[in-house]
C-alpha cells in the first residue's frame, strides 16, 4: 500500500461496501490521489467560508442597509423564518425594519428589482441578521444590474446548508464521487463539501499527519455562527479542535 494511505474498510461494514463500490476499480494509488484530491477541494473551500464569515463578524457592527442616508438602502442578508434571503429596505429605523426579499439571478449575481407584485413587504424586525449590508443597491434597471459577491453568496449558502434549504444541491460525496444509497451525503456548512460519513473519517485520517492541508489556523473570535457549530463534518470539526492561531 502506499505510505500515508488509509487501508480499506471490512466490506462487511456500510463502511466497506460504500467504499468498495466506489473504488473496486481503482488501485491503492488511486486511492490515496482521490484522498488527495479530495483534501484540496475540502482545504480551499473552508478557506474561503472562513473569510466570508470573518468578513461578516466584522461587518455586525454596521447599520441595516449601510450608513445610509438615502435610499435605496444596501441589501442585508437575513434569516426570515427557515430561510436565508437578501432583502431591500422599505423602511428601516428604531425598532421598524420593513421590506422586500429580493431575488438573485443564478447565472449572472444579478439582484433583481422586487416588485410589489411578486415580493409583498414583510417586517424583517425580529428576524436574524446575517450580514447587515453587503455592500450593493437594487434599483429599477433592466441592464447593468448591481451583482451580488461571490464571499455574500458563500455565506448565505452556509445558512442555506444549516437550513437544509438548499443541502442536496450536489449530492455526490466529495471524496468517492459517488451518491451511493447505502449511506446519505450530507453537506457541510463550512467547507461547504459533501461526504458519505465513512469517506470524510476516513480522509481526517489520511490527513492527521499532513500539517499543509491544516493551514492556515482558525482565527480567534467567535466567528463560527453556533447555528453551525453541530452540523459541521469530521474534517472541519477536527480543524476546529486544533489551537488557534495567534
Amino acid at each position: 500500500m502506499v505510505p500515508g494511505a488509509v487501508a480499506p474498510p471490512s466490506p462487511t461494514s456500510l463502511t466497506g461496501r460504500v467504499a468498495d463500490a466506489a473504488f473496486e476499480v481503482l488501485l491503492p494509488e488511486g486511492r490515496a490521489a482521490a484522498q488527495a484530491s479530495a483534501l484540496i477541494v475540502w482545504r480551499e473551500g473552508r478557506i474561503l467560508t472562513q473569510e466570508a464569515l470573518v468578513g461578516r463578524l466584522a461587518a455586525m457592527g454596521s447599520p441595516l442597509g449601510g450608513p445610509g442616508p438615502s435610499y435605496p438602502l444596501e441589501l442585508s442578508l437575513m434569516k426570515h423564518g427557515d430561510k436565508a434571503v437578501f432583502v431591500h429596505w422599505s423602511y428601516v429605523s428604531g425598532k421598524t425594519a420593513r421590506g422586500r426579499v429580493c431575488r438573485v439571478d443564478p447565472a449572472s449575481r444579478e439582484a433583481i428589482w422586487p416588485t410589489a407584485a411578486t415580493s409583498p413587504e414583510l417586517s424583517f424586525a425580529t428576524d436574524e441578521i446575517i450580514h447587515p449590508a453587503i455592500g450593493i443597491r437594487v434599483q429599477r434597471l433592466r441592464e447593468d444590474r448591481p451583482t451580488v459577491p461571490v464571499k455574500i453568496l458563500r455565506l448565505k449558502r452556509v445558512w442555506d446548508i444549516a437550513l437544509d434549504t438548499s443541502a442536496q444541491l450536489h449530492p455526490e460525496c466529495t471524496m468517492c464521487r459517488c451518491n451511493d444509497s447505502l449511506e446519505p451525503v450530507h453537506s457541510c456548512p463550512l467547507c461547504q463539501c459533501q461526504w458519505h460519513e465513512s469517506c470524510c473519517i476516513g480522509l481526517s485520517g489520511f490527513a492527521a499527519h499532513d500539517e499543509e492541508c491544516w493551514q492556515p489556523l482558525q482565527p480567534p473570535g467567535n466567528w463560527i455562527p453556533p447555528l453551525i457549530t453541530d452540523l459541521v463534518c469530521r474534517l472541519c470539526n477536527d480543524w476546529c479542535r486544533r489551537p488557534c492561531a495567534t
